[in-house]
């Protein structure tokens, strides 16, 4: 991805340097991984790999810090993974929170289809949410869901003129695979990845359709949050509760610096979801660059998805290399 190599390289001359995490003292080491540890809270095991970033932008670890999390799950409780619960902790203290990778609002009323089946800019709408003359939109940008605001409904066609042959005004287009009332928005204009247009010429945003990621990542007995399955089609979402955090969203996904996150770093990624007991998940998490510490402790705090029972936490030392 020559943008994505382009910005990183453009920050690497403004000083980022590349940064590297090693098992610091005390750490549980992997055998046969020098770049790894480990730690066993409650029956939860948590592996942490520091330099196995090997995709696009290859420039990453000058920018951010990624790691690679390996979580196995033999508590007897179902775990939450959450961003909000993974940091590292610098040696006076100081917070690195985990960067989301997408962002998205409450999706509970927006199917989880793919590109080619939802035109760009569909609007999604079920007939209690559908006012008397007014026509509720949610569109979708690359990353974000909308809610816009109330559109007028367009004014009864007129009653056909004593012509010839009167001519009926044509249907509504509906989306055949959808039990939503759907019609199409005008098609938007070219967009980058989470952007929104001010306004569009029905004075509402409009913006394209979310991204379908394609998981890159080893899962077993993983189930991703709801609010996530429309970009992860082919993962089975949690069907319990899993509330979405505006806040953290709002906060933290709007520190990427553009074009970053890449196309690999989403496929890479560790979402948001519950892993069952028994069940196994691997998967990149990305905080910010940590260069100006000399050592971060990386710390997860063991949550169950139903009661909200904390299990513990998992501290790991690292080493900060320059």
């Amino acid at each position: 991805m020559p943008r994505v190599a382009a910005a990183c390289a453009a920050l690497a001359l403004a000083g980022c340097a590349t940064t590297g995490l090693s098992p610091g003292p005390g750490a549980t080491l992997v055998p046969g991984k020098s770049d790894a540890a480990l730690s066993e809270v409650s029956n939860v095991r948590v592996t942490v790999r520091s330099q196995s970033w090997n995709a696009s932008p290859p420039e990453l670890p000058r920018v951010l810090t990624p790691v690679e999390v390996m979580i196995q799950n033999n508590s007897g409780h179902p775990l939450r993974i959450r961003y909000a619960e993974f940091t590292l902790v610098g040696a006076n203290g100081f917070r690195y929170a985990a960067l989301p990778p997408l962002s998205t609002g409450d999706t509970s009323t927006v199917s989880p289809h793919s590109e080619a089946e939802v035109p760009e800019g569909t609007v999604r709408l079920t007939a209690a949410e559908l006012p008397e003359n007014v026509t509720p939109r949610i569109v979708l940008a690359q990353g974000h869901v909308h809610a816009a605001s109330p559109i007028p409904a367009p004014a009864p066609a007129p009653a056909p003129a004593p012509a010839p042959a009167p001519v009926a005004p044509p249907p509504p287009t509906a989306h055949a695979a959808s039990p939503l009332n759907v019609a199409p928005a005008p098609a938007p204009a070219p967009m980058g990845p989470g952007s929104v247009h001010a306004a569009s010429p029905l004075g509402a945003p409009v913006a394209r359709a979310p991204i379908i990621v394609r998981p890159r990542f080893y899962s077993h007995g993983f189930f991703v949050a709801p609010y996530y399955s429309p970009f992860y089609p082919d993962l089975v979402p949690w069907a319990g509760p899993f509330a979405w955090d505006p806040y953290y969203y709002g906060r933290y996904y709007g520190t990427w610096q553009q074009p970053l996150p890449s196309r690999d770093m989403q496929e890479l990624a560790l979402p948001e979801g519950v892993l069952d007991n028994g069940g196994r998940v691997t998967g990149f998490l990305y905080f910010p660059n940590v260069r100006r510490e000399p050592s971060v402790t990386f710390q997860a705090k063991l949550v169950d998805a139903q009661s909200n029972e904390e299990l513990g936490t998992v501290n790991i030392p690292f080493v900060v290399e320059r």
